[in-house]
Order: structure tokens, then C-alpha cells, then sequence
């Protein structure tokens, strides 16, 4: 089973992240700009979080160099604030914060 996510016409972009199947194929297709690194990352702490997957056995594939290191950094630093929020650190005032809270 695979799913689409079309961010071109998406109405509600969060709210197609958080209904999306986290079983068979993800797409995400989208033009530069439109939250694509925003919704792999938040796809990812669902997988982590929710499907309990660890991180080795999750492959997320992005064009070029440049986006590699960006969406590889971005995914650190969600991972991270989540931990944190699971252990007590207040997030108040990150704008992470509704993501994580939707997801933990």
C-alpha cells in the first residue's frame, strides 16, 4: 500500500501529515518551498514515535547533496526535541512544540 501527498493542493498541509498511513509508501510531491523537509521530518517522529520503528530501518530519499544534509539535520533536531519533551523539558515558545505534542 502506498500514499500521496500532494502539497500542491492540499487544503490543510499539518493535517494531511498527521492522517497520512504510516504503513507501505510515502510520496510527498511538492515544488521548492512548500514544506516538503517539514513533512518528511514530522513523518519520521511519527514512525519513531508512533510506529515505533528505529531510526535504522527508516530510508528517506531527497535529490541532492545539500537537501541530504539539511533534512539529515533538521530530523536530529526534531528526534532531539522530542526526547526532550518526553523527559520534562518545557518547550515553551519553540515552534516545534505543536508538532511534537501532536505526535508524542
Amino acid at each position: 500500500m502506498s500514499s500521496r501527498i500532494d502539497m500542491l493542493s492540499a487544503p490543510d498541509l499539518a493535517d494531511e501529515i498527521y492522517r497520512c498511513p504510516l504503513s507501505g509508501v510515502t510520496v510527498i510531491e511538492a515544488s521548492a518551498g512548500t514544506g516538503k523537509t517539514y513533512s518528511i521530518q514530522t513523518l519520521y517522529l511519527r514512525f519513531v514515535i508512533e510506529a515505533g520503528l528505529p531510526v535504522e530501518k527508516i530510508l528517506v530519499v531527497t535529490f541532492t547533496e545539500a537537501a541530504t544534509e539539511e533534512l539529515r539535520d533538521r530530523i536530529r533536531q526534531i528526534l532531539a526535541k522530542a526526547l526532550s519533551y518526553l523527559d520534562g523539558v518545557d518547550l515553551s515558545g519553540d515552534g516545534d512544540l505543536g508538532r511534537i505534542e501532536a505526535v508524542c
